[in-house]
């Protein structure tokens, strides 16, 4: 049976497979739905860079109009912004896991 780390997106595809190392969990970051922000570790230098977004709220109206932050890796820091709201949007505060492997 294979083992290690593998993140999938909605469609059951790959889109990380990092079952030939070992991934560090370094930290979790919130993300309020409104402001942009990032986060620096010592420890990205010893490694590739993941982020894994977890929502918040669980049990928020899934017929809402809803900005999701756009997260980044650049420059040894893992970023976030929300898009500019259109409408009724709102954004949507989520867990941000974050580690190297």
């Amino acid at each position: 049976m294979p083992s290690g780390f593998r993140i999938l997106d909605e469609q059951q595809r790959t889109v990380f497979d990092g079952s030939a190392r070992v991934p560090r969990v370094l930290g979790i970051a919130y993300a309020d739905g409104v402001n942009p922000g990032s986060v620096w570790h010592p420890a990205f230098a010893t490694g590739d860079i993941y982020f894994a977004p977890q929502l918040a709220l669980l049990f928020s109206d899934v017929r809402a109009y809803k900005r999701h932050p756009v997260i980044s890796d650049a420059n040894r820091m893992v970023s976030w912004t929300y898009p500019t709201p259109q409408g009724t949007q709102y954004g949507v505060p989520v867990y941000i896991v974050y580690g190297v492997y």
